[in-house]
């Protein structure tokens, strides 16, 4: 079994996290956490309190998955790499200096980032990433 931890665990692409992994036997959910001051902490979803703080529970999870803000997913990176703990980054919004300091991170800790999860999306990416290199300058190509 996989023990997850989900950072805004309150937000839609957290409650739809929290039910997916509540279907499936292989995964657990471990943390659930939301920023300071947010109403839902406290709260319970099933037997896990929603914390505003990830060392109060970062020893009880395999995995991190983070859709949140860039400032926050940089804070609790700064976390997961003092415990070793592996992170998947949804966030958006990243500039390049934050992008730079995730690509540090990875070389300390298992990152995966991506923008979009959808499996059509990135198979479209690669898609045109191959046909721009067979195609070269030759064609103008928009994806609408």
């Amino acid at each position: 079994m996989i023990n997850i931890g989900i950072s805004g665990a309150s937000g839609r692409m957290g409650q739809t996290l929290v039910t997916v992994i509540k279907k499936n036997r292989e995964f657990n959910l471990s943390l659930a956490l939301e920023k300071k001051g947010h109403k839902d902490i406290g709260k319970m979803i099933g037997d896990i309190k929603i914390v505003d703080d990830l060392t109060e529970g970062i020893d009880k999870i395999d995995v991190f998955i983070d859709f949140t803000l860039p400032e926050a997913t940089l804070e609790n990176l700064e976390i997961l790499k003092e415990y070793n703990k592996p992170v998947v980054i949804g966030t958006t919004g990243f500039n390049n200096k934050e992008l730079k300091i995730i690509e540090e991170n990875s070389k300390k800790i298992p990152i995966v980032l991506s923008y979009n999860f959808s499996v059509g999306v990135n198979v479209l990416w690669k898609i045109v990433k191959d046909l721009t290199k067979i195609l070269k300058d030759d064609y103008d190509i928009d994806i609408i």
